[in-house]
């Protein structure tokens, strides 16, 4: 059964260093060694400048300056690499229509598992995105969907947990 996370710590996210530390983090070679990297409406070789542009150019530079979340695996229901990379395309697919998107496959440890970044703020509009309990619900649903068209039946969230009050 997979799982869903949603990542929410309070007063974290907060800064361009937040956006450049967790970007650096999640596309680590020694996490990452078949370099299953990708993402939506970014520069792949500066995905956090990609992010960092766009909260400058709306003037959204402070507040949660990214939303993160991680889809984990067990490896009898999906350990190929490029069907993981293939999901992860799907679901920045589904997201990254308004808001920039990256994800990188984790294969260090027991479970592979992708970790996704999104900038809070729309490259269409500028519009925050606000991380309620409805857009983790929705979150969660766009997941699911793509995981069903991979043929993975269940998918278990973890529990909602609010993002520095804001709902």
């Amino acid at each position: 059964m997979a799982i869903f996370k949603k990542v929410a710590k309070a007063g974290k996210y907060q800064d361009d260093y937040a956006i450049h530390n967790l970007i650096t983090y999640i596309t680590r070679p020694d996490k990452t060694p078949s370099q299953m990297i990708g993402g939506y409406g970014v520069d792949p070789d500066h995905i956090a400048d990609s992010m960092v542009q766009i909260s400058n150019q709306f003037h959204k530079n402070s507040r949660i300056r990214l939303h993160h979340f991680i889809v984990s695996f067990t490896r009898w229901e999906c350990s190929a690499p490029g069907v993981l990379y293939c999901i992860g395309m799907a679901i920045s697919n589904q997201i990254g229509p308004e808001y920039q998107i990256a994800f990188a496959l984790h294969e260090d440890t027991e479970y592979p598992h992708l970790h996704f970044v999104f900038n809070a703020v729309s490259h269409i509009d500028g519009r925050r995105y606000r991380g309620g309990k409805k857009e983790y619900h929705e979150l969660y649903h766009i997941v699911r969907r793509v995981l069903q068209g991979f043929r993975i039946r269940e998918l278990l969230p973890v529990d909602y947990r609010e993002e520095d009050g804001e709902e």
